[in-house]
């Protein structure tokens, strides 16, 4: 992507962010888009079709900045206790960065998801899923390796979900501890006829 394309897109999803973590979707037009980003309207209509392609899009690209990118895998398999501090080292910039701007994503949920954008965002998250876990998965004969990450991922982005919207201001941190320690169990049982045996730390 040629540096023009990226600051345009920049400035829509800047002026889509403020819009939205103030206001309901249906309220924000293309032009309020538009005169926020400095923007002409074919210029818009060059990237997205309308107001809820570019929320969402701007949604799934905020995500994707805020989790750090992973490490190159070792030649060693992780003990339970590396790959829990990796694990967290890996959520907890997410959560964190959803927790703060929690109108905005809450906002999207509820009025702009659709199958395509729980679509985009796992296929996100499995991107940058850690190598560890692809070669933990593999230590078992079914399910097959995709279906293993892609139930994982559809189980932390439901996680994820419920906490966005629920009623209780649980802290990202005590998600994070949650969700880490699913991923561990999950590993455990799966491991159970190998090597791997995952176990959180009694530290955390």
């Amino acid at each position: 992507m040629n540096m023009k394309i990226r600051r345009t897109k920049y400035l829509i999803s800047s002026a889509i962010f403020d819009l939205v973590s103030k206001n309901d979707i249906k309220d924000v037009s293309v032009q309020m888009i538009i005169d926020l980003a400095k923007i002409t309207r074919p210029t818009f209509y060059n990237h997205y079709p309308d107001v809820l392609h570019a929320v969402r899009a701007t949604a799934i690209s905020m995500m994707d900045e805020a989790m750090p990118p992973l490490p190159p895998a070792g030649d060693t398999m992780p003990t339970p206790e590396e790959f829990w501090a990796k694990t967290q080292s890996q959520i907890m910039p997410i959560l964190e960065h959803i927790a703060e701007r929690r109108p905005f994503y809450r906002r999207v949920l509820r009025q702009a998801a659709d199958l395509s954008y729980f679509e985009d965002a796992m296929a996100m998250f499995i991107s940058k899923t850690d190598p560890s876990l692809l070669r933990i998965a593999e230590t078992a004969d079914t399910p097959a390796q995709a279906d293993m990450i892609e139930i994982l991922t559809n189980g932390m982005m439901w996680l994820a979900i419920r906490w966005l919207l629920g009623s209780e201001e649980v802290p990202p941190q005590e998600l994070g501890r949650r969700m880490t320690d699913a991923i561990l169990a999950i590993l455990a049982i799966k491991s159970m006829d190998g090597p791997w045996t995952a176990a959180s730390p009694a530290s955390h």
